[in-house]
């Protein structure tokens, strides 16, 4: 009885080694095949196989066959070939296929087919790499949600003042591969130049305008491939305003027996703009982003006579904000 035990117990030992010893024979049936690090379509592309090659399959994880392929310097490490690049010459449990004596007639045929073959692959443009259709598609469409923190750099017009420089951070965070939601804070300063005269009592006198926009916009993105995403946005926010009168022109006033300040209230804004993303990784972005911003805010003026102590006031009337901004961007998406 306690053979018949062990003699059980070893053949199921040997089936099962055989069993795992089987593998699957492939064979790439398009131009030019990419092999990944990871069996999904957005990791990086370790290297490409001809038209042709032979390989063997140690299993299937979704779409992608493993396959072992060697770097320039020989290591050997595990790589995943898209399904729909490749045929099965021979499945797991299927016997060896044994070559077939030809007639010559037929081996010189052959010979010929594959020459022809060989040469029509070697005058085919280099630049093009040709994948199956359905490959290609999901790597132009795919692009997961996105969700990620990000700064900003940039030069900021305000429409009627100087430019000068900007910046701030953001938030994003995706509902799906085309729709998101963002939340950015910007800082810029503005010279403002004195007014003409008919505009002094209700316009800023000379001196510079702090501006703080903290905007939330809806984010529409169009991924043409996954490094590579145009967005377009549009939305509102509130302005965070400060100005501070010039030193020159407020020591003027004081030389006159006069002290005189200036100014503006908070207002609410709107904005619209576009931009470009591109992925240096799957976490970690660089980009462009162009944005034109509107509000209009008021302030008010007074000045007081330091001798008499007599007040006057009046109201700085329609202060529009417009500012044009472009933008440098790093994103870092999780």
């Amino acid at each position: 009885m306690k053979k018949v035990f062990f003699v059980l117990v070893a053949l199921f030992v040997l089936c099962a080694f055989v069993s795992a010893s089987e593998v699957i024979i492939l064979k790439v049936n398009v131009q030019l095949a990419n092999v990944r690090s990871e069996p999904n379509l957005t990791a990086p592309v370790l290297t490409q196989l001809k038209m042709g090659t032979m390989l063997e399959a140690s299993g299937k994880k979704g779409d992608f066959y493993e396959i072992a392929v060697s770097d320039e310097s020989g290591k050997i490490s595990v790589g995943y070939i898209h399904a729909n690049t490749v045929e099965i010459v021979q499945a797991e449990g299927e016997e060896h296929a044994q070559p077939q004596e030809q007639p010559e007639a037929v081996q010189e045929q052959a010979v010929e087919k594959e020459a022809a073959e060989k040469e029509a692959v070697e005058e085919a443009p280099k630049t093009e790499v040709q994948e199956p259709e359905a490959e290609a598609k999901a790597e132009t469409e795919y692009a997961p949600p996105r969700t990620g923190i990000g700064l900003i750099v940039g030069y900021a017009m305000p429409s009627g003042y100087g430019g000068g420089l900007a910046y701030g951070a953001s938030f994003s965070f995706g509902f799906s591969s085309n729709f998101g939601i963002e939340i950015a804070g910007l800082r810029f300063q503005s010279a403002v130049d004195e007014p003409a005269e008919a505009d002094r009592e209700t316009a800023l006198s000379k001196g510079k305008l702090t501006v703080m926009p903290v905007q939330l916009s809806l984010v529409a993105r169009f991924p043409l491939s996954p490094s590579l995403t145009p967005y377009v946005l549009a939305g509102g926010g509130y302005f965070l305003n400060k100005y501070a009168l010039d030193s020159g022109v407020q020591g003027d006033w004081e030389d006159l027996g006069f002290t005189i300040s200036e100014k503006v209230e908070n207002s609410i804004g709107f904005h619209f703009g576009a931009g470009l993303d591109v992925f240096m990784g799957s976490n970690l972005a660089v980009g462009a982003v162009v944005k034109y911003c509107m509000s209009t805010t008021k302030g008010k003026w007074t000045m007081n006579e330091t001798v008499s102590k007599v007040e006057a006031s009046g109201e700085l009337k329609d202060l529009k904000l417009k500012p044009f901004i472009i933008g440098l961007g790093l994103k870092y998406f999780f």
